[in-house]
């Protein structure tokens, strides 16, 4: 038995074993152009004499610039080492070789990247049309298993959301989405100032000293780490409220900016903006002026046999609507959906049913699942 033992791991240590390569050792940047870097690494094997593979990557997303042998790798600086980079294609080719095997298992090659815009990819080792493996070690003895590189790209960027309205009053509030290790940021945000003027900010992130003043249509606002060593890092998150006095509201609303942030090293970070504009602020103004769900009474009561039904609800959610008999069975579902914010109407055809009494309900949830809303209504039936 226990020679047997012995038989099976000089096996697997031979030239003819089967040796893991493992792309996952992986540096995730989230500001394009950063580098990002991805390992080679040899997991289980220290008998190996060559190298061969390739390496594809998607050209939309990134974009190789070296390969390089680590610094502290085990082939540093021994044998034949030649590598080929096809940026129009997509693929890396790597060769080494040398009459001493390894001794050892590491880190055997670095590949840099930079990123060209957000999104979702693989580095991987397997021909893109044979889906065949391309990594080759000792010339084919042993095979290799490889773990492919998921990389997730992320920018950071600016938006305005939770667009809300009192009267001919808004608020925007600012949000920063993936904006990590910021040392400092500043934003010249433009608006039509004949048709708003901006009255204050507040809610600001965590009490940080944001520097802010508005002339001319232009709102600069402005941060950065007076101590270097407490850079902001957030994923999603509300910087400020910013207020404004609508002027016109049968105009136009409009709002863009020239951002600008550096992180903790003071390396620029590239930012997009995403602009906000309301082409018709009095049609945005009616549904955000809505604060409070509400079931209003059918019209006409009494009704034979068409009345309409018009409820409203604040918050995106799901809402259904129902009609019930005098001893409350529920006899048919009028609406049961998910429906943006706003007034809507619901028309009933009570045809088929005799004169009588019914009750409508309602019954509403936020998607945030922070509201809930319930009424109850009566209605008349006369044939």
């Amino acid at each position: 038995m226990r020679k047997l033992l012995l038989l099976i791991i000089i096996f697997t240590n031979s030239a003819f074993g089967q040796v893991s390569v493992n792309l996952s050792d992986l540096t995730v940047l989230d500001y394009n152009p950063n580098i990002i870097s991805v390992s080679i690494t040899n997991l289980n094997t220290d008998n190996i004499r060559a190298i061969d593979c390739m390496l594809y990557y998607d050209t939309d997303l990134l974009k190789s610039i070296a390969v390089e042998r680590n610094e502290n790798s085990v082939i540093k600086g021994r044998g034949f080492f030649i590598s080929k980079i096809d940026t129009i294609n997509g693929f890396i080719d790597i060769a080494w070789a040398d009459a001493i095997p390894i001794e050892r298992i590491g880190n055997l090659f670095n590949i840099y990247f930079t990123a060209k815009k957000p999104g979702n990819t693989k580095i991987t080792s397997k021909d893109p049309l044979t889906r065949k493996e391309m990594f080759i070690f000792n010339n084919g003895n042993p095979s290799a298993i490889v773990d492919n590189a998921e990389i997730e790209i992320k920018t950071p960027y600016v938006k305005f959301v939770n667009y809300n309205f009192i009267g001919n009053q808004v608020e925007l509030e600012l949000r920063f989405i993936n904006m990590l290790n910021v040392g400092s940021f500043s934003f010249r945000i433009f608006h039509d100032q004949s048709n708003v003027t901006m009255t204050g900010i507040d809610n600001i992130y965590k009490n940080i000293s944001l520097i802010s003043n508005s002339n001319n249509g232009v709102i600069n606002l402005g941060w950065y780490d007076a101590t270097a060593f407490n850079p902001l890092n957030i994923i999603d998150g509300k910087i400020c409220t910013i207020k404004f006095i609508v002027n016109n509201l049968s105009g136009s609303l409009r709002f863009d900016s020239i951002s600008e942030a550096t992180n903790d090293l003071g390396k620029k970070l590239p930012l997009k903006f995403e602009s906000f504009n309301f082409s018709s602020v009095t049609d945005v103004n009616k549904d955000y002026l809505l604060r409070d769900y509400e079931l209003r009474q059918n019209y006409p009561n009494p009704f034979n046999p068409l009345t309409t039904i018009k409820y409203s609800t604040p918050n995106k959610g799901n809402v259904k609507v129902s009609v019930f008999n005098l001893i409350g069975e529920e006899i048919e579902i009028l609406m049961n959906e998910e429906l943006p914010a706003g007034e809507h109407t619901i028309q009933w055809n009570a045809a088929n049913l005799s004169s009588g009494v019914y009750f409508y309900s309602i019954k509403a949830e936020s998607s945030l699942g922070k509201t809930k809303y319930s009424a109850i209504k009566k209605m008349l039936l006369l044939k």
